[in-house]
């Protein structure tokens, strides 16, 4: 994948995202890419390192908060209801939050299942057509 191809598919991620009631991940990832990639040294005898994000490493960098945002809240939230083994309900922190809702073993049907699996799949294979001549 090159750079042209990279930010295409990063621009209409970021684009699905927003469509989908996901602004908030949206706005995180650029605040990120706003403020430089930050490396630390592995033997930590120099200075943090800022750079820019390239293509690759903006679209990898969407790949990875969507997988954090949307399968592995999935993840928890079917290991949650199967450790308590019945409904959960989630109440808002402020009169500004959303109504309450509920989470149970109907809720996390194998509909939802199959379709973070299918996600999760879709993200690998994206992953796997970014690259940075030849690097990661």
């Amino acid at each position: 994948m090159n750079a042209e191809e990279s930010e295409l598919a990063y621009r209409k991620l970021l684009s699905m995202l927003e469509d989908r009631r996901f602004r908030w991940v949206v706005e995180q990832v650029e605040a990120g890419i706003l403020a430089g990639y930050i490396e630390l040294p592995e033997k930590r005898t120099s200075p943090t390192i800022i750079e820019d994000f390239s293509a690759h490493k903006k679209l990898r960098y969407l790949v990875d908060a969507i997988e954090q945002a949307v399968i592995n809240t999935a993840d928890m939230e079917r290991e949650t209801v199967s450790f308590f083994k019945r409904e959960i309900t989630f109440y808002p922190d402020s009169e500004n939050s959303q109504a309450s809702f509920s989470v149970n073993e109907t809720f996390l049907a194998s509909r939802r299942q199959e379709a973070i699996s299918a996600l999760r799949e879709l993200l690998d294979l994206l992953r796997a057509r970014i690259s940075e001549d030849g690097s990661k």
